[in-house]
């Protein structure tokens, strides 16, 4: 046996990545690394292959794979966007992802023990800012009339609420 053990010998995976998304914990399993290379003789062989007296055996040992490493952008929460109905058209927005109670942008690298938060919502603040409401209008949500430079900026609006923007008289 050469002093080699099995972990030398079949390949070892890359640590998992624990964190939770929403409240639920999720795991991304580490990738699987490389078995080990055996050589008899100048051959590549397996780990099975009889071998005789005086025969030149190279090992090169198993290697350990890729951690498991994900973005906060490729999480499926994400990925699928969040819809409103602006002035009668559907209209995607990118979801607004939270790390440990900060925002951050959809290429930070999720981290062991990260808390993401993705909502399925924008504050009302946020979203006014987002649709760029003109001066000398104002907002319809759901049938009821908000002033964007009154409204309360913490409002939750979910999503596919209906938004119109309409000139203020009309």
């Amino acid at each position: 046996s050469a002093g080699l053990g099995n972990a030398d010998i079949f390949p070892k995976r890359g640590k998992d990545l624990t964190f939770m998304v929403n409240g639920k914990e999720r795991v991304i399993k580490g990738q699987n690394g490389e078995s080990a290379f055996v050589m008899v003789n100048g051959e590549e062989c397996g780990v099975i292959t009889p071998v005789k007296c005086n025969d030149i055996i190279i090992v090169k040992e198993s290697t350990a794979g890729a951690d498991g490493h994900i973005k906060a952008g490729d999480l499926e929460e994400y990925k699928k966007g969040i819809f409103f109905i602006v002035n009668g058209k559907q209209v995607r927005f990118e979801r607004k992802i939270r790390v440990n109670g900060r925002e951050e942008e959809r290429d930070y690298e999720i981290s062991e023990g990260d808390n993401v938060e993705i909502h399925d919502y924008y504050n009302a603040g946020e979203l006014f800012k987002k649709l760029d409401i003109p001066s000398g209008h104002k907002v319809i949500l759901n049938n009821r009339s908000l002033d964007p430079e009154t409204a309360d900026p913490y409002e939750k609006i979910y999503e596919n609420y209906i938004i119109d923007i309409v000139k203020n008289g009309d």
